[in-house]
């Protein structure tokens, strides 16, 4: 092409005509890339709008992802403390119980032997009075 171009301007063989259809040429081969490249930008820059807006929505949900979790957490906490609360209160009934049961066993215990002595006494009252 500039072999062209310098033989045009030498004045040799091809002619002036000849170089500058080759201009024209070229010229529109380059308008029609500059068209296919804008399109092509175009196209691009809708692309990256979308993935700004998904990127940005995205960051949205984790954020409020993260915020719910932290909510939940803080109840799950709350809950768990009332579970060890509660165990704690079960434990406590259950010695509660236990003292209690062994109270009544015990109470049972001197309930029988007042209730054999009772009855040795009666028999030996019976037996005296016969």
């Amino acid at each position: 092409r500039l072999d062209l171009i310098e033989l045009a301007l030498r004045g040799k063989k091809g002619g002036l005509e000849e170089v500058l259809k080759k201009i024209d040429e070229l010229q529109d081969v380059l308008d029609a890339e500059d068209n296919s490249d804008q399109e092509h930008k175009t196209y691009c820059e809708g692309k990256i709008r979308k993935a700004e807006m998904a990127k940005r929505d995205t960051e949205r949900n984790i954020e409020e992802v993260t915020s719910n979790m932290a909510s939940f957490q803080s109840e799950l906490d709350a809950v768990n403390e009332q579970i060890a609360s509660l165990q704690k209160a079960m434990q406590d009934l259950d010695s509660q119980v236990d003292e209690a049961t062994k109270t009544r066993q015990e109470a049972h215990a001197d309930y029988v032997k007042s209730r054999d002595t009772n009855k040795a006494a009666l028999d030996l009252l019976d037996m005296a009075y016969k």
